[in-house]
């Protein structure tokens, strides 16, 4: 509403906002977002749920969904402080959160990311575009993103630009104030314009802060990104992640990071080469996400790097081996892995599964295979390798 609008110090109104929705698809626009914040002090869950509705129905691609928050030092935090405005209690924030949660779901919304939904279908705006930092649909589909994957549905409007965050790829921040990660260091721009121009001029990277990822930074954004999200932490990364902490953080002389394999501890090693680290994927069979046999699953940021005939992998439900496993497992490039696996879903039998499961049992005693020349497992998979 106006009055809220107003309160959270915006210069925009109601009618602006339904007012620019309507040129931005008469301009072409196919792929819009709009935020909602609620929990504001005076608004009750009535209010929050109307507000979600007439977001609703303007059809946008994407909703992402906050609940505002008091932070010390903002003009709300001392509003509060001085008595001034009250702070809606946490039992009716989560309240609220979870009416809306439960409005966008039935309203054809995926809830794919704690405060963020992406609609499942075209139904609103019968068209199949991309903005920039969107995943079109036509780009999805060829991912295997959208469509079905291991049973769940995903929606080809989830954001890219976020994802990046959630998954822990790498991006670079360009500007004043920026941060990026890149090479397993995260690092903060120059809040001065003088002195950011100043270190360009310079042929200076405007960097203010650096901080370089430890193994146990790795597990925590692992586990903290990675619950945000619908899917949760795959086994695969919580695997990579933990087998990160039986590993040194040693570098050489330039301040690079060794290669994996030459920082596996003594126990890294043992758990890496007898592949004790597969054992708590039975709880995954137990459960139903996954089987004894069948292609083995794969970091959640590989997906969009899949070509249409490696995404046919996903075809059959992941497994703890498979004809890859027993064809070379990680000794062998990304490419045969791809080609066995999708030979495996043309040509999936009960007698092909015995044969796997035996060969898997000889490939362990013998621990052939279990790693990449130069890495703890193997390199990753960028798409083109």
């Amino acid at each position: 509403s106006n009055d809220r609008l107003h309160m959270l110090g915006r210069i925009h109104t109601a009618e602006n906002v339904v007012r620019d929705v309507t040129i931005a698809r008469e301009l072409g626009f196919d792929n819009i977002n709009l935020d909602l914040i609620f929990s504001v002090p005076g608004e009750t869950a009535g209010d929050a749920l109307e507000d979600a509705r007439k977001i609703i129905d303007l059809g946008p691609e994407h909703i992402s969904c906050y609940s505002l928050q008091l932070e010390e030092g903002t003009p709300f935090y001392e509003m509060a402080e001085q008595g001034k405005i009250s702070e809606v209690p946490d039992e009716e924030d989560r309240s609220t959160y979870h009416s809306i949660c439960r409005l966008l779901r039935e309203s054809g919304y995926e809830h794919y990311e704690i405060s963020n939904f992406a609609r499942m279908d075209d139904s609103m705006s019968g068209k199949d575009g991309m903005a920039p930092g969107f995943v079109s649909k036509n780009d999805a589909a060829a991912a295997g993103r959208a469509g079905s994957i291991d049973g769940k549905e995903r929606s080809p409007y989830r954001s890219r630009h976020n994802s990046l965050y959630w998954n822990l790829d790498e991006y670079i921040g360009l500007g004043l104030g920026a941060s990026g990660f890149a090479g397993g260091v995260r690092y903060s721009n120059l809040t001065d314009l003088e002195e950011y121009l100043s270190a360009v001029r310079e042929g200076r990277l405007p960097v203010m802060e650096e901080h370089v990822n430890t193994a146990f930074d790795n597990i925590s954004e692992a586990v903290f990104t990675g619950l945000r999200r619908r899917e949760g932490i795959t086994y695969q990364e919580a695997r990579e992640a933990w087998l990160l902490s039986r590993e040194t953080d040693e570098r050489d002389a330039e301040g690079n990071l060794l290669p994996d394999a030459q920082r596996l501890t003594k126990i890294g090693r043992f758990v890496r080469s007898t592949s004790v680290d597969e054992l708590p994927q039975l709880v995954n069979v137990l459960k139903g996400d996954m089987a004894i046999i069948g292609p083995r699953p794969l970091l959640v940021q590989y997906l969009t790097r899949y070509s249409p005939h490696q995404a046919r992998r996903h075809e059959v439900r992941p497994g703890i081996t498979g004809w890859a496993q027993c064809h070379g497992r990680n000794a062998i490039t990304w490419k045969e892995k791809f080609d066995l696996d999708v030979w495996y879903v043309d040509h999936c039998t009960f007698c092909t599964d015995i044969k796997i499961l035996y060969l898997t049992i000889v490939k362990v005693f013998k621990r052939e295979g279990v790693a990449q020349q130069g890495h703890a497992t193997a390199e990753e998979f960028t798409g083109n390798n």
